[in-house]
């Protein structure tokens, strides 16, 4: 009965994202060609499979064609022409890619093609692959723009909200006066401090600004620098390790990866944990990047104390920090006692286009059909048990990247709805953490979600108050936690504890709310929480300068006592949902034919 878990994740995802073609026509093929007998027990359950499989490959089939954009540079080169004239890729770069103030190297040439916007130094990032894929010679050049030229800029990009004319409603200087409300400096510098590239054409360095530029040859920039290669200060970097604490107090930092933000950008990485081969009750953890493993210290189970995942974001002089708890000693649900876990880490520094979740809900979905059709192919051959287990490990392994990839897909198409309906414009200026964990028992699966990192920012469209931007930031932090859990509620059928039912049934029950911030710190520990979660609560309040709204002791939910808030960054109104550094979570223990979902 094991096997309908992986059909319940087949048709999640066909129904939440059409996926492409490729991949699925090789699926097709291999549910059609006849198999070798299978054991009895699962035979009725592998028929009813199969029948459901090709359905999942009918609908990739049926929206094949609904791929609209370019997603990579190859595509790019391809519809351009790659003899073209370098002036053609420029004007596509133009016309094309939509500009959003932030400073530095983030997205890169792939990201910028995806999130469909980028600052001027990612657009010279995609700009400069184009043409080295063309056969061209290319350099960068960085330098000032003029704060007029780049005033004008942001009230292009920005536009105004009202039903009047600009000018009357802020004065005849448009230029001048229009984004005061919206802190002007603030995007401003990355506006300024420009990149664009030189392509060496007929002999003749040609300058390409697919920013400011009007023309082909032209830009608004006075170049102070060239160079062959972008600047490495330019970018962020992303550093992610696991790490534990043994019952001794021994810290143990078991495996790391580190590098450029751009690189690890919208690639599944991946992090499981197996059986050390040579030591009992032992486990190794595996952390992946785009298939590339690297194996980490081994470790024993019974002396964990706490097992968690720690992240650092540098961008420039800030480095942001935090870090998801996997495990920690004596709770409930321990990930080491299912009989598998699949750890799925998105790092998005733009936005997710319906495209890119069809693009790989299709590479997935073939890779999930090839699993299975291995087991069926072994399935006669004796040790069926094994290969079973084994089947179903090869076929979760992309879901937990799948499901990450769900949740910000939907989150930014209901953030540009959002923005637009408060009449401002969203940026994003630094990457999103979205990690998704998929744990089986049996029948029973517990999914998990967490979203991190203070990525998103807000100008108000002229004629718009300041408040719209503090407002529409702190509407989208309540929006993107309900979001996580109506996302688990729809995988499993049941609820989830959220930060937003927590408030809820505290408020059925009378329970006062209290707030927590710097000068009263102190009140921390008068809510009767436990040292963790106060722990959590006061490096939110010390650390990070947030501003807590909470219920003055914990809440009585579905069975036991819960502790949650929402955290308010007073300088931008950005609203955060936390349980104490728990991720949301929820247990299917029902899962079959009736757990298809249309999310």
């Amino acid at each position: 009965m094991r096997i309908f878990g992986v059909l319940t994740l087949l048709v999640v995802v066909a129904w939440s994202a059409p996926a492409v073609a490729q991949e699925a026509k090789d699926g097709k093929a291999q549910v059609k060609k006849k198999a070798p007998p299978v054991p009895k027990e699962i035979e009725a359950d592998w028929k009813y499979l199969n029948s459901q499989a090709v359905k999942v490959q009918r609908a990739s089939k049926k929206y094949a064609q609904r791929i609209e954009v370019e997603t990579s540079v190859d595509e790019v080169v391809r519809k351009i022409g790659k003899s073209s004239p370098p002036s053609k890729a420029w004007k596509w770069v133009r016309d094309n890619i939509g500009y959003e103030p932030y400073g530095g190297l983030l997205r890169g040439a792939r990201g910028a093609l995806l999130a469909r916007k980028a600052n001027a130094v990612d657009q010279a990032a995609l700009l400069s692959e184009i043409y080295v894929a063309q056969g061209h010679s290319v350099r960068f050049v960085s330098g000032d723009i003029y704060a007029k030229d780049a005033q004008t800029l942001l009230a292009e990009i920005n536009g105004s909200a009202t039903l009047i004319s600009p000018q009357a409603a802020v004065g005849k200087d448009f230029t001048k006066t229009s984004y005061v409300a919206a802190d002007q400096l603030r995007y401003q510098q990355p506006v300024t401090q420009h990149v664009w590239v030189e392509v060496k054409y007929k002999g003749q360095w040609m300058t390409a600004d697919p920013v400011f530029a009007t023309r082909f040859g032209a830009t608004l920039g006075k170049g102070t620098d060239v160079r062959e290669k972008l600047l490495d200060e330019l970018g962020g970097t992303i550093r992610i390790r696991v790490r534990a604490r043994l019952k001794d107090d021994q810290d143990k930092e078991l495996v790391s990866v580190f590098g450029r933000i751009d690189k690890f950008s919208y690639q599944n990485i991946a992090l499981e944990f197996e059986q050390s081969p040579m030591l009992k009750g032992q486990l190794q953890p595996v952390l992946s990047v785009a298939g590339q493993s690297k194996k980490g210290e081994v470790f024993p189970v019974k002396e964990l104390d706490w097992l968690r995942v720690e992240f650092a974001v540098r961008r420039g002089r800030i480095e942001d920090r935090f870090a998801e708890t996997l495990y920690k000693d004596g709770e409930p649900n321990s990930i080491f006692d299912y009989d598998q876990t699949y750890w799925g880490i998105a790092l998005l520094p733009g936005w997710v286009p319906p495209d890119f979740l069809r693009i790989t809900t299709a590479r997935y979905v073939g890779a999930s059909s090839q699993a299975l059709a291995d087991f069926t192919k072994n399935a006669a051959g004796g040790g069926t048990t094994a290969n079973f287990d084994m089947a179903l490990n090869e076929t979760h392994r992309p879901y937990a990247f799948l499901i990450s990839s769900m949740y910000a897909t939907h989150l930014d198409r209901l953030t540009r709805e959002l923005a637009y309906s408060m009449g401002v414009t969203p940026i994003l200026h630094e990457p999103r953490v979205i990690m998704t964990g998929i744990l089986r028992k049996d029948d029973s699966y517990d999914y998990r979600i967490s979203a991190r990192g203070n990525a998103l920012e807000a100008m108000p469209k002229l004629g718009v108050p300041a408040a719209a931007a503090s407002g529409f930031l702190s509407v989208h932090g309540r929006m993107a936690h309900q979001l996580e859990a109506e996302l688990l509620h729809n995988l499993s059928g049941s609820k989830v504890i959220s930060v937003d039912r927590l408030f809820v049934h505290a408020a059925k029950t009378k329970k006062r709310v209290t707030t927590i911030h710097q000068k009263n710190l102190s009140k921390a520990r008068r809510l009767g929480l436990s040292k963790e979660v106060r722990g959590a609560l006061e490096n939110q309040v010390r650390n990070r300068g947030a501003v807590v709204l909470t219920p003055s002791g914990p809440v009585d939910l579905d069975g036991g006592k819960r502790a949650g808030w929402w955290a308010l960054n007073p300088t931008t109104g950005n609203v955060e949902g936390s349980l104490g550094e728990r991720m949301l979570s929820t247990i299917a223990r029902k899962t079959g034919r009736t757990m298809q979902t249309r999310w």
